[in-house]
């Protein structure tokens, strides 16, 4: 596969930014630059739109999760249009945008990541992060003019962005890795723990003041014989003590018996 050897890797080494950045970008916005896939004979942009689409598409019709049958992402009547497409059985689909979003091998984030629907914007978008490169896919007739002027399909440059600024990438993951399911998982294990944990103290500090009462009343001389009780407190039996009332404590006053 040509973008598997193309993506970022932790060692930082980013091929794909690297053929993307021989030639001078075509728009320079400071934070966003643009470059034309179609002005590169090295960028293989039917490619990456294939990838992209294929796995939305795989997640618009399978789970990719255990235990559960619902799809990961619901792309509606643009899932079969999708397919057709994939399959070379129809043009590409109407009113379908997909942007591709590159990052550079020092701000490059090492993860994978979706698909999943982002934030509507009145219409509908689902991301995809690969490392070092970020899809979004956007349909809709009410789709932003502007977001179809970059797709990378139907504009005839083929343009691809590289974003210095990783801020709203970052958010996305922490968002997507807090509501994943084995995150999930992993947080109610451990609130699980805490509780465990919590009710070992309470019981430790219960047996401890127990004994602790036993010590005062055997230094007073005021324990007798003993006898175990039926009850339990904290799953330990209960000890019922008989008391010896000494002349010594038989005080008058206020304390006395």
């Amino acid at each position: 596969m040509w973008i598997a050897k193309k993506l970022a890797t932790p060692e930082g080494t980013f091929p794909l930014y690297s053929i993307l950045t021989t030639h001078p970008p075509d728009f320079d916005e400071g934070d966003y630059r643009f470059y034309f896939g179609a002005r590169n004979a090295d960028v293989e942009t039917d490619k990456l739109t294939h990838l992209a689409l294929g796995i939305f598409w795989k997640a618009s019709v399978h789970s990719w999760r255990s235990r559960e049958t619902e799809p990961c992402i619901d792309l509606g009547p643009y899932s079969d249009r999708i397919r057709f497409w994939l399959r070379g059985e129809n043009e590409f689909p109407k009113n379908v945008y997909l942007l591709a979003e590159v990052f550079p091998p020092d701000r490059a984030q090492i993860a994978l990541s979706g698909p999943y629907e982002g934030v509507r914007l009145g219409w509908r978008r689902f991301l995809l992060h690969l490392p070092g490169l970020s899809f979004t896919l956007n349909v809709g007739k009410t789709v932003d003019h502007t977001i179809r002027s970059l797709c990378i399909q139907t504009n005839p440059g083929h343009p691809i962005v590289v974003s210095i600024d990783t801020t709203k990438l970052t958010q996305q993951l922490s968002r997507t890795l807090h509501q994943s399911r084995k995150t999930e998982s992993f947080l109610c294990a451990m609130e699980k723990v805490r509780r465990e944990h919590s009710e070992r103290s309470n019981k430790c500090q219960s047996i401890s003041r127990l004994r602790a009462t036993q010590r005062m009343l055997s230094c007073c001389g005021a324990i007798g014989s003993s006898r175990q009780g039926r009850e339990t407190i904290n799953g330990q039996p209960t000890v019922f003590y008989r008391l010896r009332l000494f002349p010594a404590l038989c005080l008058s006053g206020p304390w006395g018996f």
